[in-house]
């Protein structure tokens, strides 16, 4: 019975938890699901251990791609410098499209590069690929100028792209130079106190102190205010203050020497001397050194003082103008000035035979003592001369006490001159006197302040008048005019001094004249203003090479029959406005009216 029931319940056990198994399919798809999650895990474990173990040694590093340059930390200028550029690849990855471009400093002269560059400004390198641990080399050897001490910059630019990289990249790399002064020696040696009138001796010294020489300089000089020149050694390359140095020998020396004196009227406190070493390069100057000297002025008790028409400042003059000096001197000392001379030196333009003033025709109310002397072949001197003989109050200045001598002469007429051998064109003068000193049997020589006349050009306006054609006028009521004349008048504009600019012709017409028409016109521009009745004849220049400039045109002037036989006038004054090219000054005449017989 027992048996029965558990053999009875043990079936319903088994009935009741049936075992289940899955189909032949289903495994499988698992299987394959697992396969692939393990796959993959695989793969990514492969390529990070390729990345950390074979991807570190490739990896780009823009650190390890070098540029150097090597050259001079300090240089001098036309010194022979040479710039050494280095391009390096320290890894793995090789470049490609590799280029170098290089900009200079300013006014870097190139001499020599190595390898020829791949442009015509020397500036650019192309390389093409470089390898690794292979490097690139550019020299450069040229010259370095400019004005001292200043930092000279030359820059780099490397562009390069990494294997496997679609980019470019660029590096820059600068080097500096300093430039330093040229190794020389430049001083001013001379009086450190000086009085108007002294004679002074000043050397400027140049000194190479290098083991090489020195080429291209150029020593000036810069002056105080009335500072005269009485001489230079050896005398000026160029100009008057300007000397060429064209080599300079190592440990060699060159030496200018100026004698002069500070003239009356000195303004300036504490009056410099400079001078100014330049280095020239390609037609630039550089300068390279200067020195001072420092002069301390002493007053002194007299002063003169000469004016040309009035004047101190510069002016022009014309031919056949009449030159009015006046020089005024004045002891403003304590003690008395014992035999004084006056003088007036004038250095006036020469034709080659004779000067442009007109020395018989002298107005000198005292009478002084005239000589002249041959200068240059352009130039010839001038001198007056006043001693107590004509002037008794020079016998004995006494402080306080003043006078003035006044003189005049005319410039001759340009008629009476050579203006074609006449090469200077400005007269210079200033006025001296000469008085004793502290020590017996010395005297000083105080000279005034200097005046500068330019000669203006020698323009000229001439006028011609031609009767054209005679007709009747209509009669018409309340007109008083049944005649016209018909004129054609010339301007002819003449000049062989100077070049002469903006030129400007004007007249008016009279109430009666009538603007008719331009007949010719050789130059410029010809305006007529009907409500003014202004002619005005307009010229840019007048050019020596085309001396002459013409123009014709009509006019009508009307008149009545009872008027026959009369003069009238045609134009009325005619002004000229231009500016001398040479003198820098205007220049202005004026021709009187223009008429003719009816």
């Amino acid at each position: 019975m027992v048996n029965g029931l558990h053999d009875i319940y043990s079936e319903s056990n088994k009935k009741s938890r049936p075992t289940v198994s899955a189909p032949s399919g289903s495994r499988s798809k698992i299987k394959f699901l697992f396969g692939l999650l393990f796959f993959f895990a695989f793969l990514a474990g492969v390529s990070w251990a390729g990345f950390f173990i074979f991807g570190s040694g490739q990896k780009f590093s823009e650190d390890k791609i070098e540029i150097k340059i090597n050259g001079p930390e300090k240089a001098v200028s036309g010194e022979n410098i040479t710039y050494r550029l280095v391009i390096r690849n320290r890894q793995r990855t090789p470049l490609a499209n590799t280029s170098i471009e290089v900009r200079y400093p300013d006014n870097f002269v190139v001499a020599s590069i190595n390898p020829t560059s791949d442009d015509k400004e020397n500036r650019r390198w192309d390389f093409g690929a470089i390898g690794e641990d292979e490097e690139k080399t550019v020299e450069i050897i040229g010259q370095l100028f400019g004005a001292p001490p200043m930092d000279l910059t030359l820059r780099t630019f490397l562009s390069y792209r990494p294997a496997n990289f679609n980019a470019d990249f660029q590096k820059v790399s600068n080097f500096i130079t300093h430039l330093q002064p040229l190794p020389v020696e430049l001083s001013v040696v001379g009086p450190d106190a000086i009085g108007p009138g002294e004679e002074a001796l000043y050397a400027i010294s140049v000194i190479n102190i290098s083991e090489e020489s020195m080429k291209n300089l150029e020593l000036s000089l810069k002056l105080p205010t009335n500072l005269k020149i009485n001489s230079l050694t050896p005398a000026p390359t160029q100009g008057q203050t300007l000397w060429k140095l064209s080599e300079l020998a190592p440990q060699a020396s060159s030496t200018i020497k100026i004698k002069s004196i500070f003239t009356a009227g000195v303004t300036e406190a504490a009056p410099i001397l400079s001078a100014i070493l330049n280095l020239r390069e390609d037609g630039q100057l550089f300068q390279q050194a200067t020195a001072e000297k420092i002069i301390n002025l002493t007053q002194s008790a007299l002063s003169v003082t000469m004016a040309a028409n009035g004047s101190v400042e510069k002016q022009s003059v014309n031919f056949g103008d009449k030159i009015s000096f006046l020089i005024s001197f004045e002891n403003s000392g304590t003690v008395s000035l014992k035999n004084l001379s006056l003088r007036a030196v004038l250095d006036i333009p020469y034709d080659s035979s004779k000067s442009i003033l007109n020395w018989t025709a002298l107005e000198d109310k005292v009478n002084g003592a005239v000589q002249g002397e041959q200068r240059s072949a352009t130039m010839r001197r001038g001198i007056i001369t006043w001693t107590k003989a004509q002037i008794p109050a020079l016998a004995e200045l006494k402080p306080k006490s003043k006078g003035t001598v006044e003189f005049i002469i005319p410039i001759k007429a340009k008629n009476e001159i050579n203006l074609a051998k006449l090469v200077e064109s400005k007269i210079t003068a200033y006025s001296e006197a000469l008085f004793g000193t502290a020590k017996p049997g010395e005297s000083s020589t105080l000279q005034s302040n200097n005046l500068s006349l330019a000669l203006n050009t020698d323009l000229n306006l001439s006028a011609q008048v031609i009767l054209k054609e005679k007709k009747n006028l209509p009669p018409q009521i309340g007109k008083k005019f049944d005649s016209e004349n018909i004129y054609t008048i010339t301007w002819v504009l003449a000049n062989t001094l100077h070049e002469v600019t903006d030129l400007k012709l004007s007249t008016t017409l009279p109430e009666n004249v009538d603007w008719k028409n331009v007949t010719s016109l050789s130059a410029g521009d010809i305006a007529y203003d009907a409500n003014a009745k202004q002619v005005a004849w307009q010229l840019n220049r007048l050019p020596i090479s085309a001396p002459t400039a013409t123009i014709s045109f009509d006019v009508g002037v009307k008149f009545s029959s009872d008027d026959k036989g009369k003069s009238e006038t045609i134009i009325e004054k005619t002004s000229v406005e231009a500016k001398d090219k040479v003198t820098g000054e205007g220049v202005l005449l004026w021709k009187e009216a223009v008429s003719a017989g009816l």
